[in-house]
This record gives C-alpha cells, sequence and structure tokens, in this order.
C-alpha cells in the first residue's frame, strides 16, 4: 500500500511532474517526501487508500 518514486534532486521538474500526476490520482491517500534515510526530497513516498 505504499511505494517510494525516486526522481532525484536537480532542479524538481520531475518532482513537481510526480506530484501533480499524484494529486490527481483518486487512489492516492497521501504523498510527501521520504525521509532522509530513504532519499529525501529526491524521492516521494505515496501511500494508497484501501
Amino acid at each position: 500500500k505504499e511505494v517510494r518514486i525516486v526522481h532525484g534532486h536537480g532542479k524538481g521538474i520531475l518532482r513537481a511532474a510526480v506530484a501533480e500526476v499524484l494529486r490527481e490520482n483518486k487512489l492516492v491517500k497521501s504523498a510527501g517526501p521520504a525521509p532522509p534515510h530513504q532519499g529525501g526530497a529526491g524521492a516521494t513516498v505515496v501511500i494508497f487508500k484501501d
């Protein structure tokens, strides 16, 4: 029920695109930056609805 999307740090273009797609997806319960030991701002943790 949880995945981590690794998009890297860079200029944030891919991170923004990933965030936009996740906001529009009705199956996503929440999404946000990964903890530092899992990539921090270079990865997004997605939790799906039941």
